[in-house]
C-alpha cells in the first residue's frame, strides 16, 4: 500500500472478481498521511465497494431475456446450476414510486446464450456486460412481469410508466433519481434499442414480457422503457 497526502493505493497481485467487498481501515493513530494526519477520520473505518465486470462499450446478444412465466399458474422453475448464479451486489436496490416497487438489484451472468432470469423472483436482476447501475452508460435491468407462482411479478405494470416518472436507483446510502424519457414494444429479438451503446450520461433500461400467448406459452413481445439520470442525492 502507498500513500501521498489525499490518495491511498492498494495493489493486487491480481483483479478482484465482480462481487462486493469489504474495507476494514483500522488503526486510530498508525494509519495516516505523510504530514501523520489520520486518513480515516482518527476512528476505525468500514468502505463497502462493488467490482462489476461490466466494461462500457457495445454488449450484443441474439435475444432479450425472457421475464416472465404464465399468469394465474404456478411454474415449477428447474434447480439453479452454480454457473448461472446471481451476484449478490450488496446494498443496491432499485425504487419506483409510482408503483410502490422496491427491489434488490442482483447481478445475472452473461452467457453464449444470452441472460437466464428464471431464477430472479422479486428481484431484479443486472445484465452483466451492459453498464453497472449508476455508472455512465446503459445500464439494462429486468424484472419478472409474472412470477413463477403466477401472480404479478416485479414490473407487471412496467407499460404504465410515462415521460418523466421517477425510477430511483438506492446505492449505500445514496439515491440516483432517474427520470423516464421513453417507453416501446419490441420483438424478443430486437435488440439493438434496448442494448443500445449510450455515452456521456447515466442511463438505465427497463426490460420485461408483454402479451403472454397461452397458445405457445410465451410472450410476443418485450416492454423496453428508458431513463436518464437527473439527480443524485
Amino acid at each position: 500500500m502507498t500513500y501521498t497526502p489525499n490518495t491511498s493505493t492498494i495493489n493486487f497481485g491480481s483483479a478482484l472478481p465482480a462481487g462486493t467487498y469489504r474495507l476494514f481501515v483500522c488503526g486510530t493513530t498508525s494509519v495516516v498521511d505523510l504530514a501523520l494526519n489520520p486518513i480515516n477520520g482518527g476512528t476505525d473505518t468500514i468502505y463497502n465497494f462493488v467490482v462489476a465486470s461490466a466494461t462500457a462499450g457495445t454488449t450484443t446478444a441474439a435475444s432479450l431475456p425472457k421475464t416472465g412465466f404464465a399468469p394465474n399458474k404456478v411454474t415449477s422453475p428447474p434447480v439453479q446450476p452454480a454457473n448461472l448464479a446471481y451476484t449478490d451486489l450488496g446494498s443496491i436496490w432499485i425504487e419506483i414510486p409510482s408503483q410502490n416497487i422496491k427491489s434488490a438489484i442482483v447481478g445475472v451472468p452473461k452467457t453464449d446464450k444470452g441472460w437466464d432470469t428464471t431464477w430472479l423472483a422479486n428481484d431484479t436482476g443486472w445484465l452483466n456486460g451492459t453498464a453497472f447501475p449508476t455508472w455512465e452508460g446503459n445500464s439494462v435491468l429486468t424484472a419478472h412481469v409474472t412470477n413463477a407462482n403466477g401472480l404479478p411479478g416485479p414490473f407487471a405494470n412496467l407499460k404504465e410508466l410515462k415521460y418523466g416518472d421517477q425510477i430511483i436507483v438506492n446505492l449505500y446510502g445514496q439515491q440516483y433519481i432517474y427520470e423516464v424519457r421513453s417507453t416501446r414494444l419490441s420483438r424478443p429479438t430486437t435488440t439493438s434499442f434496448a442494448l443500445e451503446d449510450l455515452e456521456d450520461y447515466s442511463y438505465i433500461t427497463l426490460v420485461t414480457c408483454q402479451g403472454y400467448n397461452p397458445l405457445s406459452d410465451s410472450y410476443l413481445f418485450r416492454r423496453i422503457v428508458r431513463a436518464v439520470l437527473v439527480s443524485v442525492k
